[in-house]
């Protein structure tokens, strides 16, 4: 008896012309599953974007005589195994439809408006835990849950691995940090930069300056091994710049950046320094690093290199934060954050590892 190939999963979409729609249909075709697209509209803009991985079908309104019917036989005719929908409306309708027709087909039990409130009560659970952690730190938050909701929110839709616990570490250096400018060496595609953002400007400590060569020749680790190197080389860094200028533009204000390495831009970095670029206009800086986060080339040399020619500019009270403190691929942050322990001992008020960070306040 000859055996006949399982029937491929497919989700149709629809409407398709919304854009979590377009989303989420990208996720299932990336799993080799097919997806059939369904529009109301005669001549839906949107079908382009579903040319050519995925089948285009008109369905009418729901609110159309005719649309059970042509559901179902769509469903029959495409064989459909899943539906997804973004819109709250359309879940309900299609929800009665697979119920009184019997149809064996997968919809989320949750209606769209029902997954969101409970992806933002799951948010601000987060938000309340984060928030207890950053005033165990410093009693001095200011922010509430609202606030802490909106950091962790905005900051983790970017690519990045700055964590909750770092995010809420950070708000407690920025409740005792002194006035003045915040700094990072080493953005990327701008997760930490749009959190000192939003901190500096709860806190209104001052401006933030990005200092970063996205350069990959500058970026090559070499005391790490080959595998981070493979990914490096594997980096479109002209697209990295420009997914950090696309994250950060809403920053335009009290926020710029160099592109150059960290070394040469402390030499001329002191008070009068006007940062100008394209996208982010001019900028005026204090010249006094009230927090600096150094998350550069994980080189001992390099790592060692950017302490060396930012620590001096730290204003008293302020904070350094060293990323990768604790790190998978080479000890270089940890060999200069030990010998920055040990050298400024008597300086050091407060010190803590958090997020695989090494936090550092020196004293006022």
């Amino acid at each position: 008896m000859a055996s006949h190939p399982p029937i491929p999963r497919t989700t149709l979409v629809f409407p398709s012309s919304m854009g979590a729609s377009l989303a989420h249909a990208r996720s299932v075709a990336a799993r080799g599953e097919r997806v059939v697209a369904a529009s109301s509209v005669a001549a839906d803009e949107t079908a382009k974007h579903y040319a050519p991985w995925a089948s285009f079908a008109p369905l009418p309104s729901i609110y159309d005589a005719g649309f059970a019917e042509a559901l179902e036989a769509l469903i029959r005719d495409q064989h459909i195994t899943e539906i997804y929908t973004p819109h709250a409306v359309v879940h309900t309708v299609i929800a009665r439809v697979l119920a009184e027709r019997g149809l064996a087909v997968h919809l989320p039990d949750q209606s769209p408006l029902a997954a969101l409130d409970a992806r933002y009560r799951m948010l601000l659970t987060e938000a309340e835990a984060a928030l207890t952690f950053a005033r165990a730190i410093a009693p001095q938050v200011t922010q509430d849950m609202v606030a802490m909701a909106s950091l962790l929110q905005q900051s983790q839709a970017i690519y990045g691995q700055t964590s909750e616990s770092k995010l809420a570490a950070m708000a407690a250096c920025f409740a005792t940090a002194p006035r003045g400018d915040v700094v990072e060496i080493g953005t990327a595609w701008g997760r930490s930069a749009f959190a000192l953002c939003m901190l500096a400007q709860h806190y209104d400590t001052g401006a933030v300056l990005a200092i970063d060569p996205w350069n990959e020749g500058v970026a090559s680790q070499k005391d790490s091994p080959d595998a981070l190197e493979q990914v490096n080389q594997q980096i479109d860094w002209e697209m990295m710049h420009r997914i950090f200028l696309i994250h950060l533009l809403p920053m335009r204000g009290r926020f710029n950046y160099r592109r150059m390495l960290s070394v040469p831009a402390s030499a001329d970095y002191a008070p009068g320094l006007v940062v100008e670029t394209q996208h982010f206009g001019s900028t005026d800086y204090a010249g006094r690093v009230a927090l600096i986060h150094i998350d550069g080339n994980h080189d001992y040399a390099s790592v060692a290199a950017d302490v060396a020619a930012w620590l001096p500019k730290l204003l008293p009270g302020g904070w350094l934060v060293l990323d990768d403190y604790v790190w998978e691929h080479g000890d270089g942050p940890r060999r200069v954050g030990d010998a920055l322990l040990a050298e400024h001992a008597g300086r050091v008020a407060h010190s803590f590892t958090c997020g695989k960070a090494l936090f550092v306040q020196f004293a006022q």
